[in-house]
């Protein structure tokens, strides 16, 4: 349970965290399902967000020992300490995640997210995907980059 590990995480950060969680399961109720794992002798623990809808995309937060990271799907990643404004930006992401305002554009070696929250602003997050071969483009060759939009919740 947040708040009962053996960790410096502050209490009110993972008791935040527990209420988001609590939220999610009853708002997304027959839409997603919500799952938290508890890892490394209750050090750490992991909530994941699983929508019905295949053409959504999951999100999910670990709370570590002295961050969160927060996932979309599985090019998205944010590190965040034990701040209002952490909190605030995971609330905003998770409920742009629901709403569907995510895009995931791969390319050889890349994957770019890009959420926008209900203000009207981006957070975007970069990650190197695993290579195999060169990703050198041959002359004449197809630009293999592509873009998916995914779908609301419900």
């Amino acid at each position: 349970m947040p708040g009962h590990r053996d960790t410096p995480l502050a209490e009110w950060f993972t008791s935040e965290l527990a209420i988001l969680e609590g939220r999610l399961r009853e708002d997304l109720q027959g839409h997603a399902t919500v799952q938290r794992q508890v890892l490394e002798g209750g050090r750490i623990s992991a909530v994941d967000v699983a929508p019905n809808n295949q053409d959504s995309l999951h999100v999910s937060w670990i709370e570590m020992l002295d961050e969160v990271i927060l996932e979309v799907g599985s090019a998205g990643r944010w590190e965040l300490a034990e701040t209002q404004d952490a909190l605030t930006l995971i609330e905003k992401i998770i409920a742009a995640v629901v709403a569907g305002r995510v895009t995931e554009t791969t390319s050889p070696g890349r994957s770019f997210v890009e959420v926008m929250l209900d203000d009207g602003a981006t957070e975007s997050s970069t990650r190197a995907t695993a290579r195999s071969g060169s990703t050198m483009r041959l002359p004449g060759a197809q630009k293999s980059e592509s873009t998916i939009r995914y779908q609301p919740y419900h």
